[in-house]
């Protein structure tokens, strides 16, 4: 059985990002460049110059944390082939990326017996899941398919 929660982990990965940013800035809004770029440095680089994004060129000053997150398989794109490096990140991509960064995933039946906590957030919402997943303390057993059977909550 594992937690999943808030605890030292977490602090020591706040602070870290507040080393990496240099300057908090917090009035200021992250683009998605920025934050692959934060979230490449919390594991072993596997550098590739593989993804094809159309608005990544080689030298932008991200290209190789963005291509190292593609690697790991923490982003794909949008539909239409694009990244989108400049683009601020949305909380729902944010809890997505963080999510397959650390191997976390919900099953659909804990998931159906969660209650939605967000007045504002629909169940047919494509990032549901991973808000959900993102949202609670749990404690889970991991599934067959690597999902995460919530115990508690």
């Amino acid at each position: 059985m594992f937690r999943a929660d808030c605890g030292a982990r977490n602090i020591s990965i706040t602070w870290r990002i507040l080393e990496l940013l240099q300057a908090f800035k917090p009035d200021q809004y992250i683009t998605r460049a920025e934050f692959v770029t934060i979230a490449s440095r919390f594991h072993n680089p596997l550098f590739s110059s593989t993804a094809s994004f159309p608005d990544v060129s080689a030298n932008h000053w991200a290209a190789k944390h963005i291509y190292d997150a593609y690697t790991h398989g923490w982003i794909n794109g949008y539909p239409d082939g694009t990244f989108r490096p400049d683009q601020f990140i949305t909380r729902a991509e944010t809890a997505k990326i963080i999510n397959i960064q650390f191997g976390r995933k919900i099953d659909e039946e804990s998931l159906a017996k969660v209650a939605n906590p967000y007045n504002n957030l629909d169940r047919s919402y494509w990032g549901y899941a991973d808000i959900i997943e993102a949202s609670f303390l749990h404690e889970y057993v991991r599934g067959d398919e690597r999902e995460e059977n919530w115990l508690t909550w």
